[in-house]
């Protein structure tokens, strides 16, 4: 069974909530739920996507609103619920693209009408970069691995299906170069050096 925590926000509550497979006896109330609801309720972008309602659980939006890089949310369940030593962990963190930000002096002075089309984007920024950082303190040097694919700013945006293919391709020559250095990380410290199978595009 693939250990899964999948994290997403509950709107009624208004706070964090993970959803897990039934990998250890804290998480088995989430053995009988649909995958579908809980791909919907943790990718529930709002403005995006509506929120998901799971029936018997709650109405959910999503998790990235929290866990934009989710790295932190993984180490955490292998010490605390799986009982696993910082050393014993090794961490891989994909990254869904990325691009170079800062912010402009424009913003750094003005008000709500201009910050309004920048703060989210400094909000998930931020987020992540604490996440990553957290890591890299908690584990010594190697144990974690970031995949970070640079882009041109704002290339590629949620509501633009039609980029598919293009973020398909780059992350399979990402994956598949040479003498890549990811490539050799990930067979020997997520992989233990066993092949898996070529994932299939439907």
């Amino acid at each position: 069974m693939t250990r899964l925590v999948i994290p997403t926000y509950d709107v009624n509550t208004g706070k964090v909530y993970l959803f897990k497979m039934p990998h250890h006896p804290g998480c088995l109330n989430h053995a009988d739920l649909m995958a579908v609801d809980v791909a919907l309720a943790t990718s529930a972008a709002p403005t995006y996507f509506p929120a998901r309602i799971v029936p018997g659980r709650g109405i959910f939006i999503d998790g990235g609103l929290w866990a934009d890089c989710p790295a932190m949310v993984g180490f955490v369940e292998a010490v605390y619920f799986l009982g696993q030593a910082p050393e014993q962990i090794r961490l891989l963190s994909l990254s869904t693209t990325s691009y170079p930000f800062r912010i402009g002096q424009k913003e750094q002075f003005s008000g709500l009408l201009v910050w309004s089309t920048k703060i989210i984007e400094t909000l998930m920024f931020g987020q992540a970069q604490a996440a990553i950082a957290e890591v890299r303190c908690l584990l010594r040097h190697g144990l974690f691995h970031r995949i970070d694919y640079l882009t041109e700013p704002r290339l590629y945006h949620m509501d633009n299906a039609s980029c598919i293919q293009q973020l398909f391709a780059i992350g399979r020559s990402t994956a598949e170069l040479e003498l890549n250095e990811h490539m050799s990380v990930v067979q020997t410290e997520s992989l233990n050096g066993q092949m898996i199978k070529r994932f299939q595009l439907n």
